[in-house]
């Protein structure tokens, strides 16, 4: 490998400097900080779950609408479908 030093003072090949991928700490100039999960992470997760299970819920009371004035739908097993998404 050609070891050269690039204008900002850097030492080193360009593949050392141009390798190191996610989570990686590489000390030096360009150091580059470890990921790490963000505290909020886990509510923001949750959070999407909840909207996603509410969201399934009021589909199955549009349905439920629907199936009233329409009759091909079996309106006690959407009312089953909609108890189930609340217990979630």
């Amino acid at each position: 490998m050609i070891h050269d030093a690039d204008p900002l003072g850097r030492q080193g090949s360009r593949a050392d400097l141009h390798s190191a991928g996610p989570g990686v700490t590489v000390s030096g100039p360009l150091a580059i900080p470890a990921i790490r999960r963000s505290p909020l992470s886990n509510v923001v997760e949750l959070e999407a779950l909840s909207v996603a299970v509410e969201a399934k819920r009021l589909r199955w009371v549009t349905l439920r609408v629907v199936g009233e004035r329409d009759g091909r739908f079996d309106t006690g097993d959407i009312d089953e479908l909609i108890g189930r998404a609340a217990d979630q």
